[in-house]
């Protein structure tokens, strides 16, 4: 075990709480075939909401296009970009962490942003979904509730398997076995006023 409670394998403690005892057993139930390669799993689901989200763009872009050809709502072009360009962004930014920049806190804003924009996938397709006039916006409306499920998913196989994902960052904020770049400013000496001038 190590400072924050967790194994080697990066289980929380399950101690004698009976409540937290049988959720993390449920989760363990439903993600025990992703033990062997926790963090391809993660990537993996990562993958096919980024699908997901490339369908979402490009649809959100059609949707607008049509309704404005078609003097739709323009509450709904609106809705239906800002959807797309929301999908975008975040591709652009979990995919980036995910990669490159995965620490406790990089990992904490990417489960947050994507609670968030699973929560405005089920306001899309709930909006978008009573337009039956215009069938792209159904289709949006209907891979918003997909990318609604993804997104879940996600959230919870990233906070499971989050131990696994995790770069090992020592006292310098670097990763474990670099040279910390520049130098440590503690061993550069004070300039004086005097020495400037």
């Amino acid at each position: 075990m190590d400072s924050e409670g967790m194994d080697r394998e990066g289980n929380a403690a399950i101690g004698s709480d009976p409540q937290l005892s049988s959720r993390r057993s449920l989760l363990t139930s439903i993600f025990q075939r992703c033990r062997d390669d926790p963090k391809g799993a993660v990537h993996r689901s990562w993958a096919m909401s980024l699908v997901f989200m490339t369908l979402i763009v490009i649809v959100g872009i059609f949707v607008a296009i049509g309704m404005g050809k078609n003097g739709g709502p323009k509450s709904l072009q609106f809705a239906a970009i800002w959807t797309a360009l929301i999908q975008f962004f975040m591709a652009i930014v979990g995919t980036f962490i995910l990669r490159r920049f995965p620490t406790h806190f990089s990992i904490g804003f990417l489960l947050g942003l994507v609670i968030v924009v699973a929560q405005q996938n089920i306001i899309t397709f709930a909006t978008l979904n009573d337009y039956y006039y215009y069938s792209t916006s159904r289709t949006l409306a209907n891979l918003s509730l997909i990318m609604f499920f993804c997104n879940i998913v996600f959230a919870v196989m990233l906070y499971y398997f989050r131990a696994h994902i995790l770069i090992q960052v020592d006292d310098k904020n670097t990763r474990m076995g670099e040279q910390a770049p520049g130098g440590d400013y503690e061993n550069y000496d004070d300039v004086e006023e005097s020495d400037v001038n």
